[in-house]
């Protein structure tokens, strides 16, 4: 059998089905080894995972599960490499590349489900947490925290350095906000701005926008206004956070009394192109704005815009519970709309379903589902091809943990979806109702306002404006009547001043 599997034709067979396991002796060991780094470094990784696979499956070494890991992550299998990453740190807790590869991948992917039995199996190997790797400290303590372990959680973060030595980009950005995230909820706010500054630093990319908008949300918790702003100029309008920014932004001005800056923000939210986006409180916001500079008309046509805009939303959210009461069809009707797969819902005009399902799509752990379950879609069609279809028991053996693996990240994902999904509907319901009582009280100050001005026979004051003068300085307003266009979005300011000075009828 060694004769015939020598001969050229044997090893051929070997490399293209897949289907042999052997033990190799040292001499052949290096052999395979060598085709194996000639696939790694010519690029060919899919014909090294197949290699790999076929020389490892049986008695899998530490550094195979991790060469296996990083091959699968360079093929697009992510989630099913994690588990080749967490068998490598139980084979040998010591190996610091796998414990810190299990790290990035388990805070990249979200998926913390194997840190228990890792932890477990360092202590039993005499690892002290001290000397695990600084993403793996932070698995540890994020799964801590989750499952209601705070004084583990406290003794496991790492420090900002240790996290900014993460070489994978997604994964740092990652371990970024969840580290943040940490240091805020044991009260290190002002550690939490260092630790997503540092991350971001002078990138300008849209990848560290969600870092710049975090920033700028715990700098506006710390009532520092213009810093807030300042994290925001650099969040370009490609990143997903770009929204959440200007209205964050809209805020910190108005706190600022920069009324111009806050209204030019809140024209970009009111874009026509951003007809769709849910966030009731911009009209609010806006009207107070022009309250205090005492455009009341204007103000009152911004809580008439919010009334209309969002009449159908509670009852697009009550409809949306009726008519989707289990938990997969919730799901399935929100990701589906996402992708553009399903229809309307009967009884909700179009543009309540659009903002009822932008409402509900804001919520990150939704997006974070949706991001899974197209990565289990696509690794389920990788594997079928990768995998030889073989009755041989280790081949099933890898296929079935693969596909374990694939199971638990679509359950999770589905489980964190639906959660997220009902948690939004109630609040959407609060927020709908909580924008309208607010814009009742501004409605009720302006009209006092104006009851005062009419029995002092007051008028509001006049104030020439200098419109050229302005938009030369970058100022400029325009009410989207006439011509505007898609590329001028994030670039509107409002040149007007106050009137609330006296004047005769």
């Amino acid at each position: 059998m060694k004769n015939k599997l020598s001969h050229p034709i044997g090893k051929k067979l070997i490399l293209v089905l897949g289907l042999l396991v052997l033990s190799p002796s040292v001499g052949e060991a290096q052999s395979w080894r060598n085709q194996y780094n000639d696939y790694v470094v010519s690029g060919q990784h899919e014909k090294a995972l197949q290699y790999l696979w076929g020389r490892t499956l049986r008695n899998t070494r530490a550094n195979e599960h991790v060469q296996r890991a990083l091959q699968m992550e360079r093929v697009g299998l992510h989630l099913s490499a994690l588990r080749e990453w967490a068998n490598a740190v139980r084979a040998n807790p010591r190996l610091r590349v796998a414990m810190e590869g299990f790290g990035q991948s388990a805070i990249r992917w979200d998926r913390l489900g194997s840190v228990n039995s890792l932890v477990k199996a360092a202590n039993a190997s005499g690892v002290r947490a001290s000397s695990w790797t600084p993403a793996f400290k932070l698995a540890a303590s994020l799964n801590a925290l989750r499952s209601g372990s705070a004084n583990a959680a406290s003794q496991w973060m790492p420090t900002t350095r240790g996290i900014l030595g993460i070489r994978n980009i997604d994964a740092r950005i990652q371990a970024a906000l969840h580290l943040a995230s940490l240091q805020v909820y044991f009260g290190q706010t002002r550690q939490a701005v260092t630790t997503l500054t540092s991350a971001a630093a002078n990138e300008k990319s849209a990848k560290y926008g969600v870092l710049r908008l975090q920033a700028a949300r715990l700098y506006y918790d710390l009532n520092q206004f213009t810093p807030s702003l300042e994290q925001l100029v650099s969040l370009p309008r490609n990143s997903g956070s770009w929204y959440q920014g200007v209205l964050t932004g809209a805020w910190s001005a108005y706190r600022l009394k920069d009324f111009n800056l806050a209204l030019g923000q809140l024209l970009t939210l009111h874009s026509p192109y951003l007809d769709s986006k849910y966030s009731p409180e911009t009209y609010v916001l806006e009207s107070a704005t022009l309250f205090q500079l005492c455009h009341f008309k204007s103000a009152l046509r911004s809580l008439e815009t919010l009334k209309d805009k969002y009449k159908g939303v509670a009852n697009a959210v009550s409809r949306f519970q009726r008519s989707y009461t289990t938990a997969s069809s919730r799901v399935n009707a929100v990701i589906g709309y996402a992708r553009g797969t399903s229809e309307g819902l009967s009884g909700i005009d179009s543009r309540s379903l659009a903002l009822l399902m932008d409402g509900l799509l804001q919520e990150e752990a939704l997006v974070r589902a949706d991001r899974i379950l197209l990565q289990v879609d696509q690794e389920k069609e990788k594997l079928e091809r990768f995998l030889p279809n073989s009755s041989n028991a280790l081949w099933k053996n890898l296929s079935n943990s693969y596909d374990s693996e694939l199971k638990y990240a679509t359950i999770e994902a589905n489980r964190d979806a639906i959660r997220a999904i009902n948690r939004k509907l109630k609040l959407m319901a609060t927020d709908v109702s909580v924008a309208f009582e607010n814009a009742s009280l501004v409605e009720l100050e302006v009209n006092t306002k104006l009851r005062e001005r009419l029995i002092r026979a007051e008028v509001p004051k006049k104030v020439e404006v200098d419109f050229d003068a302005d938009v030369k300085n970058g100022y400029e307003f325009w009410p989207f009547e006439g011509e505007f266009w898609r590329d001028e979005v994030g670039s509107y300011a409002f040149a007007t001043t106050s009137v609330c000075g006296e004047g005769e009828l």
